[in-house]
């Protein structure tokens, strides 16, 4: 049975997370294999260009580095590359699961809230991820940047999850960690919730955000307020 969660910003009757920096502390690593690849390669990333790409669909990426560092940037290469050496760690390490996250999923599965995953990331990586990690079961539908036309900060992803959880947007509480995720889920009309990683909030993201939040941790406590205590 599904149940609600009556807070001070509205009715939480859906919970919808994003995944890499938000779920699981996967962004420096992204941003490390991403240096280490091109450096193979012969070329370097700047620090400051590999954090905008944050939040932005595979595509988007390609676009900018692209923009940025000429026509002859070989990003499918790299890319590959980037892939490989980022499975090679996770499969030598395993997913590094960002604190708070299995206490705040359980807790949601006891309040019978229903969970979703809208990530820019590509379906296969994305679920393999989330099943290696052990939390894939707890969501009732994962919305990838493969299955959308346009992704964050188009609001697609959010409305197309929200479709599937069978919950209006208002009704959606959305976890993010990126600008790209925070315009999104706003467009959607959605209850974006900043969790900062790497990149620290802006003026827009203060605007669009109904809060702003250090960990998920802090997200249970907020909510453990209005629960019903199961």
């Amino acid at each position: 049975m599904t149940h609600s969660i009556v807070t001070e910003i509205g009715l939480v009757s859906a919970v919808a997370f994003d995944m890499d920096g938000l779920m699981f502390d996967t962004e420096r690593i992204m941003i490390d294999m991403w240096a280490k690849a091109a450096s193979i390669h012969g070329w370097q990333l700047s620090e400051e260009l590999l954090l905008s790409t944050v939040g932005v669909s595979a595509e988007g990426t390609r676009d900018m580095l692209v923009a940025e560092c000429g026509p002859a940037f070989p990003h499918d290469s790299i890319r590959a590359e980037r892939l490989r050496l980022e499975k090679e760690y996770f499969l030598a390490r395993g997913v590094p699961l960002k604190r708070g996250l299995a206490d705040l999923l359980e807790f949601l599965k006891r309040q019978g809230i229903p969970c979703g995953v809208a990530t820019s990331t590509s379906g296969d990586r994305a679920r393999d991820t989330l099943e290696r990690a052990g939390v894939l079961g707890y969501f009732k539908a994962v919305l990838c940047g493969d299955e959308v036309v346009h992704c964050k900060p188009d609001p697609e992803i959010y409305t197309k999850l929200c479709d599937r959880l069978e919950v209006c947007p208002g009704q959606c509480l959305v976890l993010e960690d990126s600008r790209a995720g925070i315009l999104a889920a706003h467009s959607a009309g959605c209850m974006p919730v900043m969790v900062p990683d790497l990149v620290a909030p802006d003026a827009v993201c203060c605007e669009k955000a109904v809060r702003i939040v250090d960990s998920l941790e802090e997200v249970q406590r907020w909510l453990a307020v209005y629960a019903v205590h199961i």
